[in-house]
């Protein structure tokens, strides 16, 4: 199993001082960041990809070509903090970085087990999606892959949260999952992006430990049925 965490962080590099020390980087950061995905995800069996720097540095999850997400300013380099960066190569550096990394753990992974599972680890706010356009929106967000999301898989993990009491969205409001591109063709790799809302677990510890036992009782059932 690999765990991929990209927007855990609120770091900026030091080099990027100008970004860092912004009002606007501040604000998009404490809007953006998918906060304690890290933790929430944690299991001890899995290989955990996690990018080191926000997203509001560089969005490793989008896509080189073809962002949906570009119309809204967020594509790999957010427009809203454009004419604060002094060094977008290297930002770019790091997410190919990101990428080759996770290519690495999956490729590894291929060489030993039958079958590898990816999941996409990341959290929303209703207000993200209602910007987007979104009104009704679920606890929990299904992202699928129509070639590496397999339909047991996907029911698996939406009757899991759905017989604790949470909402569940398939591709809505987010879609899709991560697949590393060089990947593509290979027949034992599976992929489920999974998208917390933010106010199922950041309203209460109470809330955060429940959930945090949930997903982890989830990836235990995943990882055994690998």
């Amino acid at each position: 199993m690999i765990i991929h965490i990209p927007h855990s962080s609120t770091k900026i590099p030091d080099y990027e001082d100008k970004m860092k020390e912004s009002e606007i980087t501040k604000k998009m950061i404490e809007k953006y960041t998918d906060f304690n995905t890290s933790d929430l995800f944690f299991y001890e069996g899995a290989d955990i990809i996690e990018y080191p720097y926000s997203r509001v540095f560089c969005d490793v999850e989008k896509l080189e070509e073809n962002e949906p997400q570009e119309k809204y300013g967020l594509g790999i380099l957010y427009k809203n903090v454009e004419h604060l960066r002094k060094f977008p190569q290297k930002a770019l550096e790091t997410y190919k970085e990101h990428h080759k990394k996770l290519l690495a753990s999956a490729s590894m992974q291929t060489a030993y087990f039958d079958k590898v599972i990816i999941i996409d680890a990341h959290s929303f706010s209703e207000e993200q999606a209602k910007e987007q356009g979104f009104i009704n929106v679920p606890d929990i967000c299904i992202g699928t892959d129509d070639i590496y999301t397999p339909k047991d898989i996907i029911e698996l993990v939406k009757n899991h949260f759905e017989s604790n009491g949470y909402s569940v969205g398939i591709n809505t409001p987010y879609s899709g999952t991560i697949v590393p591109l060089e990947l593509y063709g290979h027949k034992d790799i599976i992929s489920i992006m999974i998208e917390l809302n933010k106010k199922t677990y950041m309203s209460s510890e109470e809330d955060y430990i429940k959930l945090k036992n949930i997903i982890y009782n989830l990836l235990k059932e995943l990882i055994e049925k690998e």
